[in-house]
C-alpha cells in the first residue's frame, strides 16, 4: 500500500539530486569561464572554452529533463510508479519496447 508513494518519493528525490548535480556542475564551469584567465587569453584554448560552452548547453538539457521528468511524476503521467509490484512480463514488455534502452544498452 505504501510502495507506491515511497516509489514516487525516490523518484522526486532523485530528479531533485540530479538538478542540483548538474546546477552545481553548470555554476562552476559558468565560473571557471568567467575567472579562468589563462582560459580566456590564449588564442590556444579556442577549443578548450568552445567545448565548455558546449558542456554548458548540455547541462542545461539534462537540468530541463529532470524538471520535466520530475513535473510527469507529479502529475501522475508515469502510471509504473504507482504500482506495488512487477511481473517478469511487464518488466520484459518495457524493455523490449524501449527503442532508447535497446539502442543505448543492449546493442552498445
Amino acid at each position: 500500500k505504501d510502495q507506491p508513494k515511497q516509489n514516487l518519493d525516490y523518484a522526486l528525490a532523485g530528479r531533485r539530486d540530479y538538478k542540483q548535480l548538474y546546477s552545481q556542475a553548470k555554476d562552476r564551469l559558468e565560473k571557471e569561464l568567467k575567472k579562468n584567465a589563462w582560459l580566456n587569453s590564449y588564442a590556444s584554448n579556442t577549443e578548450r572554452r568552445s567545448h565548455a560552452q558546449e558542456r554548458l548547453k548540455h547541462l542545461d538539457m539534462l537540468i530541463a529533463e529532470q524538471e520535466t521528468l520530475e513535473k510527469n511524476f507529479k502529475l501522475g503521467k508515469y502510471t509504473f510508479i504507482k504500482r506495488n509490484s512487477y511481473s517478469d512480463d511487464v518488466i520484459r514488455e518495457w524493455i523490449e519496447n524501449d527503442e532508447d534502452f535497446i539502442k543505448e544498452f543492449i546493442q552498445a
